[in-house]
């Protein structure tokens, strides 16, 4: 799917608060989110709390990218902190 495809799919979950992304989703969700930073930013899960991501490297692409829109969304008042998790649980 193209990123805007995915911010289409995401758009009708209006409630999600916690977003599960495991090894296949994550790095292609999350250059969709990162590409919805600015006037999306705010639209696209408008009450997401939480991100959990699965085996997030230190210094790579999928955290980065999920990053930037968590930082973002922090500067417009709706925060989203990234959380990684070992994708087992």
């Amino acid at each position: 799917m193209e990123n805007n495809q995915w911010l289409e799919f995401f758009h009708p979950f209006t409630a999600l608060k916690d977003l599960y992304l495991d090894n296949k989703f994550a790095p292609l969700v999350a250059p969709a989110l990162q590409e919805s930073v600015g006037e999306r930013g705010t639209e696209i899960l408008s009450v997401l709390h939480n991100i959990l991501a699965a085996d997030l490297q230190p210094w790579g692409s999928v955290r980065k990218a999920l990053g930037q829109f968590a930082a973002a969304r922090g500067l417009s008042g709706r925060p989203v902190v990234v959380f990684s998790w070992d994708g087992r649980s």
